[in-house]
């Protein structure tokens, strides 16, 4: 009976999941090698998507070198830029989250290596973060600045009802975003590369090439898009000229989409109304960048998915897709490598 080996570089797995996982087959043998980027590599690697444009590994130790050579599965987030290299029996990785930017850096992407990932795992919370900005923006954030001066005094606030929401990137996270607009009586529309045909509660689709167009309807403006070599700096100064003067746009995708630059003098210069950013182009965002100070740019810190369920949804599409792969069924999750996502 020949093994299944199990690499787990994400840390180390409590005892009750390594049952459950060698519950699933007998031959399945594992060994955990926890292996990971700082933020700095990871930002690096955001801006790089190619392996010829690849920033230095993190150092792989001796132990992760002979556990990716006996390596048939992958679980893990990181992995070096060689990673088919040196693990001539790897026949599936799955990804820990939904982002490629860590394997667009290594030679895995050759189709010859199965790929999934935990695409709109939690697309809930993260859509409960985008209209958590959208309420601050349109309700509250006014009341707030005046809490600053200590100033009370009869105010208005706008309405959500009757406002055009555009979506880019209409995958798991980007529906779970649409599917809450009709409570707020908002109208949607959305940008894919894909041709997804109609799509309940989304009005239009709009290809890649009339992002411009959209953008000009937009008085909200949400990226749920996975950072691709395509969609590196999608979003640069015309696309910003393009956007409504009271428009908000708010970012949950990755940093390396957006021109940071534009967007700050789209802020500056009072193109668009506001902006909130769950993720940046660097990441940490050290506390003498400058946009700290940025008026109505509000950051946070790449979080807006991290709430306690995200471990469960990450362990449980790869328990689903770990019973399929002994079965021989096909894999849920796949990513296209030609597409990078």
């Amino acid at each position: 009976m020949n093994p299944i080996n199990l690499l787990i570089t994400v840390g180390q797995f409590p005892e009750d999941r390594l049952k459950q996982i060698k519950a699933v087959d007998p031959r399945i043998q594992v060994k955990q090698v926890p292996y990971s980027f700082s933020w700095e590599e990871h930002s690096a690697r955001q801006r790089a998507l190619s392996v010829e444009k690849a920033p230095p590994d993190a150092p792989v130790s001796p132990e992760l070198k002979s556990a990716l050579a006996e390596a048939e599965i992958v679980y893990g987030f990181d992995l070096p830029v060689h990673t088919r290299k040196m693990a001539p029996r790897l026949k599936w990785v799955q990804q820990v989250g939904a982002g490629m930017e860590t394997l667009l850096c290594t030679d895995l992407m050759d189709g010859t290596v199965a790929i999934t990932c935990n695409r709109g795992g939690v697309g809930y919370a993260i859509a409960d973060y985008v209209w958590g900005g959208i309420l601050y923006f349109t309700k509250l954030s006014g009341f707030f600045e005046m809490a600053k001066q200590k100033k009370w005094a009869l105010s208005s606030n706008q309405d959500v009802r009757g406002k055009t929401l555009g979506i880019v990137g209409l995958g798991g996270n980007g529906m779970e975003v649409a599917r809450r607009a009709p409570a707020f009586g908002v109208r949607v529309i959305a940008l894919d590369i894909r041709p997804l045909g109609a799509v309940p509660g989304v009005e239009h689709i709009y290809a890649p090439k009339d992002l411009n167009k959209m953008l000009a309807e937009c008085d909200l403006v949400v990226l749920t898009l996975a950072l691709t070599r395509d969609t590196l700096k999608m979003f640069k100064r015309p696309q910003f000229e393009a956007m409504k003067p009271g428009a908000y746009f708010i970012n949950v995708a990755r940093g390396a989409i957006v021109d940071t630059d534009a967007l700050v003098s789209a802020l500056k210069e009072k193109r668009i109304a506001g902006a909130l950013l769950d993720v940046q182009d660097y990441e940490p965002v050290p506390p003498t960048s400058p946009l700290w100070d940025v008026p109505n740019l509000h950051i946070t810190p790449h979080s807006s998915g991290a709430v306690p369920y995200q471990s469960v949804s990450n362990f449980g599409v790869f328990m689903d897709n770990l019973n399929r792969y002994v079965k021989g069924e096909p894999l849920t999750n796949t990513v296209d490598v030609k597409l990078g996502f």
